[in-house]
C-alpha cells in the first residue's frame, strides 16, 4: 500500500531548488503560455477558462495574439508586459482579452512534483512547460536576471516602507486633507451649500468648514 504523503512532501525543502520556473516572472509566463505554440497555447486556453469561467458565456477553445513581446533584457518594460489576446469560444464567437503581468510581492513556485490531487493532464502539461531544464542557455540567464531583479526590487521596496511607514502615511493623509480643503473651498465659492452639506461632501469637520468660509470672506 502506497504511503500517504502530506503537502509538504511535494514542496522543495530549504536549500533545494525547484525544477519549475516561477510563472510570475515575465519570461517564464510567456514560455509556459505562448499562444503561438500548440502545447503552451493549450496551457493558455486552460488558464483563461479557469480564471474567466464566471464571465464567459461559453468556454474558450482557441487563442492567438499579435506582436508578442520577447524582451529578454529584464528591463522594467518587460516586467510589466501588456499584450492583447484574440480568443474564440466553442460557438465561434470572438473575445478580446488584455493581459498585463504586474509586479507582486515575492512569490516562490515551491513545488518539486505534483500532488495527486492536481495530478491531471492540464497541470502535468503546465509543469512540463515550466521546467527550468527546458530553457535554453540564453533564456535561463535572462530568467535568472529577471527573477533576482524582481526579488531585489521587492525586498528594497518592502524594507523602505517598513522603515518609513509613518512618514509615508503622514504624507498620504496630508495630501488627502489638502484635496478635501480645496474641494470645500470650491463649494464655498459656489455659494449654494450650507456648512453642514460641505462638511458631509468634503469629509472635513464643520469647524474646519467654518474656518475656511471665514477666510474666504476676509
Amino acid at each position: 500500500m502506497e504511503e500517504c504523503k502530506s503537502l509538504e512532501d511535494y514542496l522543495v525543502k530549504p536549500g533545494e531548488q525547484s525544477p519549475f520556473a516561477n510563472l510570475l516572472v515575465d519570461l517564464a509566463f510567456k514560455k509556459a503560455f505562448d499562444p503561438d505554440k500548440p502545447t503552451s497555447r493549450e496551457n493558455l486556453v486552460n488558464l483563461l477558462n479557469d480564471l474567466l469561467a464566471p464571465q464567459l458565456k461559453r468556454p474558450i477553445k482557441n487563442v492567438w495574439t499579435r506582436n508578442v513581446s520577447k524582451n529578454l533584457s529584464g528591463s522594467k518594460a518587460s516586467r510589466t508586459a501588456i499584450f492583447d489576446l484574440h480568443c474564440e469560444d466553442d460557438a465561434g464567437e470572438l473575445i478580446e482579452i488584455e493581459v498585463q503581468i504586474r509586479k507582486l510581492d515575492n512569490f516562490l513556485n515551491r513545488l518539486k512534483e505534483l500532488p495527486p490531487a492536481i495530478n491531471e493532464r492540464k497541470f502535468k502539461q503546465l509543469t512540463e512547460s515550466s521546467k527550468v531544464s527546458k530553457f535554453s542557455k540564453e533564456e535561463f540567464e535572462a530568467y535568472q536576471k529577471m527573477f533576482h531583479a524582481e526579488w531585489d526590487h521587492n525586498a528594497l521596496k518592502n524594507s523602505f516602507f517598513e522603515e518609513f511607514a509613518d512618514d509615508v502615511n503622514a504624507k498620504v493623509e496630508e495630501g488627502v486633507a489638502n484635496r478635501n480643503r480645496e474641494s470645500a473651498k470650491r463649494m464655498i465659492a459656489d455659494g449654494k451649500l450650507s456648512n453642514e452639506e460641505i462638511a458631509s461632501y468634503s469629509g472635513l469637520s464643520i469647524e474646519d468648514v467654518v474656518v475656511l468660509r471665514s477666510q474666504a470672506e476676509t
